[in-house]
């Protein structure tokens, strides 16, 4: 299920805030469960429900001037990815769990004529970390 998240006023994840309409700007939130085919002598695997896989998400973020430091908010982003700490997503009013980054990538940088940069766009794939039950 991916969403487009245009209009939302505001939302966060750990350490970084986002501000402005356009960030973050796409919001892919997945969910999967286990399913065994046992194979059987005659006729179709009967399947066999194992429980729920990992939640996962991809989050695109675009980082620009007009409204944060570039630089803090990349270090933000790497830190939070190397101690591995779950952080609550959430956008708008909307609480969406604890995450922590399995991976993050650099998709686009705008620069000015002269090479400045002005905006950095991170596509972050994160998992859910649940307590224990």
């Amino acid at each position: 299920m991916s969403q487009e998240a245009q209009y939302a006023a505001w939302g966060g994840f750990g350490d970084l805030t986002f501000k402005g309409r356009l960030s973050p700007s796409q919001f892919q939130d997945r969910r999967t469960w286990r399913v065994t085919a046992q194979q059987v002598v005659n006729g179709y695997p009967r399947h066999q429900a194992q429980g729920e896989s990992e939640r996962t998400c991809s989050l695109t973020m675009q980082f620009s001037n007009k409204f944060c430091d570039i630089t803090k908010s990349v270090k933000a982003l790497d830190a939070m990815a190397e101690n591995q700490v779950p952080r609550a997503v959430v956008i708008g009013d909307d609480i969406k769990g604890k995450f922590t980054i399995r991976s993050r990538t650099l998709t686009g940088m705008k620069t000015t004529p002269s090479g400045s940069v002005v905006s950095m766009t991170y596509q972050c794939e994160l998992v859910e970390v649940k307590d224990k039950p």
